[in-house]
């Protein structure tokens, strides 16, 4: 049976890798010496090659009744293969009741979503306003980015197996096998010659040899086969330049070739088909790598014209709002000139200041702890209590330090935060991708620098809480005791005869 694994993964940068695997299964069936042969009535359950699979994470329930209720048919009427093959795909029908347009929510949490995805952004810009609703609809769909992936694969396994369980010998053989001429070997062998020839195992355990003109019995050797199986697995890699047809890599190399196209022809975008960058010369390869040479024809803010719909016509008696947009997608409502005033983008210096307070935070943590083992190592009775809180830290502080050894870029970090001059050349050799590692930083190492600060600061007040309690009982019962109240000295008269008058 066969079982290759050929798998061709796509990037957005137009390369292709391939992956060919032979594998061999590990408890095969018992088969001849020769490959084994994988047939359709084997797996009746195999995908035709034409049929289209539904892409993970889709609500096809929310697709089919969008399409049944457009059609104006019944739900149960409409397969999911219906909804699948449509032309207009089953991302527009799990979108059909959403905004779509550049300013609606959906478009909102797509920006968010690829500020945490560099490539995917900067590929997202360079996509026709077109383009972009399309790229919406898949991701709102799914709410990932897998759908930018396409990806082939098939399978392809052989086997080699063969198995020893016994021999077919003739009267004189299995005779000889029993003990020659002694009569026991002989009602013995008539016996098995008996046994073999039963109607459910004659067709089995008896053939009938042409050359010796004389039937043969299976003689079984043991009763445990020996088996010898060869198994091995290949693999390969195949690095590609080329594109998938209709694959999302495809559509930014056409929309690089006729952006290049509009600037060297000087020709509105909106005018230029992919159709008309094919039948030029160089072609949409050309064109795509002309692309980065040309800089005007970077996306400009304001779209691009090509997703421009008219505007339904106002209700009579309403006025437009001064200022509103004459239609709801990419582009952006004429606005009289002004010298605009550019806004400095200060993300990366907000991202430096979060990774120093983390930083900092950090190493207040460090501190205390270092405080509080020299503590428990004077008095380790007394801290009996915090060695749940201490394990607690260890485990957050193990797994801060394997985060700084998967990513240099946090090493480097650390170091830089301390030297503006260690920060530059840290920029430098990032460029455009150092506030993206900051961001990372952030995302990443930030929670587990807090919860590590917490658990330290939380072992340093519970500390303090009971050395005070502690001092406050101990203070109660050293107490000196009050005085009692001292007699007076002066001596109290009494009463004599002597001081009576005399009668």
């Amino acid at each position: 049976m066969a079982s290759p694994d050929s798998q061709e993964t796509l990037t957005l940068d137009g390369e292709a890798e391939v992956e060919e695997t032979l594998v061999m299964p590990e408890n095969p069936p018992a088969a001849a010496e020769t490959p084994a042969a994988t047939t359709s009535a084997e797996h009746p359950a195999a995908v035709p090659a034409n049929k289209v699979e539904v892409p993970s994470g889709v609500n096809m329930s929310l697709a089919v009744e969008n399409y049944a209720k457009h059609h104006s048919l019944s739900p149960d009427d409409v397969s999911h293969a219906q909804v699948l093959n449509s032309v207009e795909g089953v991302y527009h029908w799990c979108t059909a009741h959403q905004d779509m347009s550049a300013r609606g929510p959906a478009a909102q949490a797509l920006k968010r979503a690829l500020k945490w995805q560099p490539d995917l952004e900067k590929a997202y810009g360079l996509l026709k306003d077109s383009m972009k609703v399309d790229f919406r609809k898949a991701w709102s769909s799914t709410k990932k980015f897998d759908f930018v992936r396409s990806e082939k694969s098939s399978s392809n396994s052989f086997l080699k197996r063969r198995e020893e369980a016994g021999r077919f010998v003739t009267e004189l053989q299995l005779l000889a096998i029993l003990g020659g001429d002694c009569p026991e070997a002989k009602r013995q062998c008539q016996h098995y010659m008996q046994m073999c020839s039963r109607p459910e195992l004659k067709e089995y355990c008896t053939v009938y040899n042409t050359w010796l003109d004389a039937p043969t019995f299976f003689w079984v050797q043991t009763l445990i086969s020996t088996s010898n199986v060869q198994e091995w697995k290949a693999k390969v890699t195949i690095e590609a330049t080329d594109v998938l047809p209709n694959s999302w890599a495809a559509k930014i190399e056409a929309c690089k070739a006729m952006r290049a196209y509009s600037v060297q022809e000087n020709v509105r975008l909106q005018d230029v088909t992919e159709d008309m960058v094919k039948a030029t010369q160089l072609g949409l390869k050309g064109y795509a790598s002309l692309y980065s040479t040309l800089p005007a024809a970077a996306p400009k803010k304001g779209g691009d014209g090509t997703n421009n719909h008219p505007a339904p016509p106002a209700p009579p008696g309403n006025k437009r709002r001064r200022g509103e947009p004459d239609a709801a997608d990419d582009s952006v409502p004429a606005e009289p000139e002004k010298k605009a005033r550019g806004k400095k983008d200060n993300t990366g210096a907000k991202k430096e200041k979060e990774v120093k307070e983390f930083l900092a935070m950090e190493q207040a943590a460090d501190n205390v702890m270092s405080k509080l083992a020299t503590a428990m190592g004077k008095d380790p009775s007394w801290y009996a209590w915090a060695t749940e809180a201490v394990t607690k830290y260890k485990a957050h502080r193990t797994t801060l330090l394997r985060g700084y050894c998967d990513e240099a870029f946090f090493q480097a970090v650390k170091v830089a935060a301390l030297s503006p001059k260690e920060t530059a050349k840290l920029k430098k050799e990032y460029q455009d991708e150092y506030v993206g590692k900051l961001v990372q930083f952030v995302t990443t190492m930030g929670p587990l620098i807090q919860q590590m600060a917490e658990t330290a600061f939380q072992i340093e007040h519970m500390a303090s809480a009971k050395r005070s309690a502690a001092e406050s009982l101990k203070s109660q019962w050293q107490a000196p005791k009050a005085k009692a109240k001292p007699r007076s000295k002066r001596v109290s008269r009494t009463s004599s005869s002597k001081s009576l008058p005399s009668v």
